[in-house]
C-alpha cells in the first residue's frame, strides 16, 4: 500500500498554497489598515495637542498682559498717591511757615 497524503485522499484537494497566500494577503491588508488608522489617530492626537498648547500659550499671554496692566495701574495709583501726599506736605509746610511769620 502506497503512502497517501491528505491531499491525495480528497476528491478535490484544497489549494493550501492559495489559501495560505490569501491569508497572507488578508493579513497584510489588515496590517496596512491598522497602520493607516494608527497614523490617523497619531495625527489627530498631534493636532489636538498643538491646539491645546496654542490655547495654553494664549491664556499665559493674556495672564501676563493682565499682570502688566495691573502693575501699570498700581504704579500709576502709587505715583498719584505720592504726588498728592507731597502736595499736602508742601501745603502744610507753607501753612506752618505762614503761621510762624505772623
Amino acid at each position: 500500500m502506497a503512502f497517501h497524503t491528505y491531499h491525495t485522499c480528497l476528491p478535490n484537494p484544497p489549494d493550501f498554497c492559495h489559501s495560505r497566500s490569501q491569508a497572507d494577503s488578508d493579513s497584510k491588508l489588515m496590517m496596512q489598515e491598522l497602520e493607516r488608522e494608527c497614523s490617523e489617530l497619531e495625527a489627530a492626537i498631534r493636532r489636538e495637542r498643538l491646539e491645546r498648547e496654542k490655547g495654553e500659550a494664549l491664556t499665559r499671554e493674556r495672564i501676563e498682559n493682565e499682570k502688566k496692566e495691573l502693575q501699570l495701574s498700581v504704579d500709576r495709583d502709587r505715583d498719584n498717591f505720592s504726588r498728592k501726599m507731597a502736595e499736602e506736605h508742601d501745603q502744610r509746610r507753607l501753612e506752618h511757615m505762614e503761621m510762624q511769620v505772623n
